[in-house]
């Protein structure tokens, strides 16, 4: 049985801004994410014969000579035990780059392909294994499949590209991409298709082809939520079998919290509410705070409250005060506040859309205001 496992969109070398100053930290978790693989790999009991890395190792063309040292350690280590690694370039260390690491020769053992037309041909574990690779090169729309057919010899045939098989909706419009169409991986006959570019787990059938997602092996925000894996692929004679093993450091989480039905009066009820509930020093978490709210949230007082208890916060306020005990009571008042409540209700009432939660969010303030001028 031939086993490999199969990565991409790596990112060696992102810079994790979006952490704030947690983001040595969070780059660490990138280099971490990729050594357990090689480790992963390396071990005997695994039985691993080849890793394919579908693109996106590093997240520049031309990454600095530390990076390169890093994985140019681990790529001997791979060598070592003899396991192949073989790869593309991707989108952000594109091979069209004049100053793209993988036209520098700096990285021996990894075998980096760029055309469907030629493979690279390998026997593991008693197979002939045929790996054909695309590289992606900006500004060139290329088909890679359009005139393409494997060798006809018996074997295992695995094809290798960083490209898009459909698109995200939040991806339309997109110049970077490589677009591949699922019946044309279904023309190609391949046993396999190992794909980069897309950040998430998704495995497609096309005709007798299997073709794989593995993710990031690390979640770049918050479109990368849950775990992240590198696929271990069995081949049983020639058909694939994939087994998702999680390899990432910290999981970034969404978590949507309605307040509606909770029996908090105070902002100190609800940093301990969220506290003994959804506490995870280890993770990224994205807190959506919903429904009816007795009282106005302060985001930065439950930010520093709360800034131990994950390893970074992020908060989003879609609550409303307006069924609140506050607003019922203040709303019967013949005082300015009274008539600002009121007001703003009728408003509300009558409107839709964006211009209704911009009037929600100013009965906010305004209640907020009139609590520090008048507790």
């Amino acid at each position: 049985m031939v086993r490999i496992v199969h990565i991409a969109d790596v990112h060696l070398g992102y810079c994790c801004k979006n952490v704030g100053d947690k983001s040595a930290s969070r780059e660490q978790d990138f280099l971490n994410a990729f050594q357990r693989v090689v480790d992963y790999c390396c071990d005997p009991g695994h039985h691993v014969d080849a890793l394919i890395i579908a693109g996106d190792l590093f997240d520049m063309a031309d990454p600095p000579s530390d990076l390169v040292g890093f994985v140019q350690k681990n790529l001997s280590s791979m060598r070592q035990n003899g396991i192949l690694v073989v790869g593309v370039p991707g989108t952000h260390d594109a091979y069209g780059y004049k100053s793209c690491i993988y036209r520098k020769n700096q990285l021996e053992g990894m075998h980096i392909l760029v055309s469907l037309k030629e493979p690279f041909i390998r026997e593991l574990s008693g197979e002939k294994v045929f790996f054909y690779g695309a590289a992606y090169i900006p500004g060139v729309s290329e088909n890679h499949f359009k005139s393409f057919s494997p060798f006809q010899e018996e074997g295992i045939h695995i094809g290798i590209i960083h490209g898009s098989v459909g698109l995200p909706h939040h991806w339309e419009g997109r110049g970077q991409d490589l677009h591949i169409d699922e019946h044309e991986i279904a023309r190609s006959n391949l046993d396999y298709v190992a794909l980069g570019h897309f950040h998430n787990l998704k495995q497609m059938t096309c005709g007798n082809t299997l073709a794989v997602y593995p993710g990031s092996l690390e979640g770049k925000d918050f479109s990368e939520s849950g775990q992240r894996f590198m696929v271990v692929v069995d081949f049983r004679g020639k058909s694939p079998h994939i087994t998702p093993v999680p390899v990432n450091t910290r999981t970034i989480k969404t978590i949507d919290i309605n307040l509606s039905n909770q029996p908090l009066e105070s902002m100190n009820d609800l940093v301990t509410y969220i506290s003994r509930t959804y506490s995870d020093p280890a993770s990224i978490i994205s807190l959506n705070l919903q429904g009816a709210c007795q009282f106005p949230l302060d985001l930065e007082y439950l930010r520093h409250a709360l800034g131990d208890q994950f390893f970074y916060l992020q908060l989003k306020d879609s609550t409303t005060v307006v069924d609140s005990d506050i607003v019922s009571s203040w709303k019967e008042e013949r005082t300015i506040r009274g008539m600002y409540v009121t007001t703003l209700l009728h408003k509300i009432a009558r409107a839709e859309g964006e211009e209704k939660l911009i009037l929600e969010e100013a009965l906010k303030i305004g209640i907020t205001s009139f609590m520090e001028a008048s507790p």
